[in-house]
Order: C-alpha cells, then sequence, then structure tokens
C-alpha cells in the first residue's frame, strides 16, 4: 500500500515554529499554533522515523509521500521563511536518500 498523503514535521522546523508563534497575536498564528505546540511537537509518529515506520509497517503502508502541513513555510519575514523550507527540504531529502524504498518528498 501506499500513502500518498502523509504529513512530517522535522523536530527542528517543530521547536522553530512553536517559538515563533508563542507570543502571537496574528489570527493566522492563533489559529494553526495549538495544533503544532500540541498534537504534533507531542505526537512522536508526526516527527520521529523510527515510530512512523513501525507504525506502517503495523499497518500495511510500504511508501510515504510526505509533507508538511500547516502552517508550512509562511512564518515571520522572507529569510524566517527561508529557514524554515531548508529545515524541511533538507530533512525531507535526508529521509528519502536513507529510506529510498519508503519515503518520497
Amino acid at each position: 500500500m501506499i500513502d500518498i498523503h502523509a504529513h512530517f514535521y522535522p523536530i527542528e522546523y517543530v521547536e522553530e515554529i512553536v517559538k515563533l508563534g508563542e507570543h502571537s497575536s496574528d489570527p493566522w498564528d492563533i489559529g494553526w499554533y495549538p495544533q503544532v505546540a500540541g498534537k504534533v511537537s507531542g505526537n512522536p509518529k508526526m516527527w520521529a522515523v523510527e515510530e512512523r515506520l513501525e507504525e506502517m509497517d503495523r499497518a500495511g503502508v510500504e511508501i510515504q509521500a510526505l509533507s508538511t502541513a500547516t502552517p508550512n513555510v509562511y512564518l515571520g519575514d522572507g529569510e524566517t521563511s527561508l529557514h524554515l523550507a531548508q529545515i524541511i527540504n533538507d530533512t525531507l531529502a535526508g529521509l528519502c536518500r536513507r529510506y529510498p524504498d519508503r519515503f518520497r518528498g
């Protein structure tokens, strides 16, 4: 089985965006912050590769196409967005190299 819609959040990315959204009063940030700070950071299957692989095996998933969801990289200024995109892209590329038969970015 192939899962073509699997969200993955590099832990470094999660830590960065939690810091960015922590004290924001922007309505956009208020919308995504509880989800990422709570559900994502507290669920290792969203960022820990070994736990994800174990869950994939239990569910019979051979390969996942990984992407990052809300809030993505659209936070702060252009430099911040670029930094977040690099974290995501570098992490996903590394996972695809390390597990070429399990993940696509």
